[in-house]
């Protein structure tokens, strides 16, 4: 059997997007975009990080490493492959779940449903359209032009 080859470590967390290679060498179908942010996405905010530097932890602690789970819960673990690769994860989680809470606000609002409004209410235009948009993974206003 083949030795898989080493991948390359980006000198910096977010330097260079990923693309899979598969460990007989071969081309890949597809670049992996979606699982490393490229040279131009933002960082993930605290919380994302948090969140991975939890996972890693946890991923450290059942794996009988208990000095790496104390370091990366203690924060000196950022540049750990683990949490590097979980962060961006947790970010599309949260930015999901704000996409989703923005459109439940929205709906929630009784200003939202009020007939009373000159052209109607508010729902009789969306029809549903921000609910459709988050659930495509848009925000919920949003608009073509």
């Amino acid at each position: 059997m083949r030795r898989a080859r080493p991948i390359p470590r980006a000198t910096q967390p977010y330097d260079a997007p990923a693309s899979a290679v598969p460990a007989d060498g071969s081309k890949s179908v597809a670049p992996v975009t979606d699982a490393v942010p490229s040279a131009f996405a933002p960082p993930p905010s605290l919380l994302a990080v948090e969140q991975a530097r939890k996972f890693a932890a946890s991923m450290f602690q059942r794996g009988g490493r208990a000095d790496l789970a104390q370091s990366v819960t203690e924060g000196r673990g950022d540049d750990f492959p683990e949490v590097i690769a979980a962060a961006p994860h947790f970010q599309e989680q949260i930015n999901l779940l704000a996409r989703w809470e923005q459109a439940l606000r929205a709906y929630s609002s009784p200003d939202f449903w009020d007939e009373e409004m000159p052209g109607g209410s508010l729902a009789s235009h969306d029809r549903g359209k921000m609910a459709v948009n988050v659930l495509s993974g848009r925000l919920p206003f949003y608009h073509r032009d």
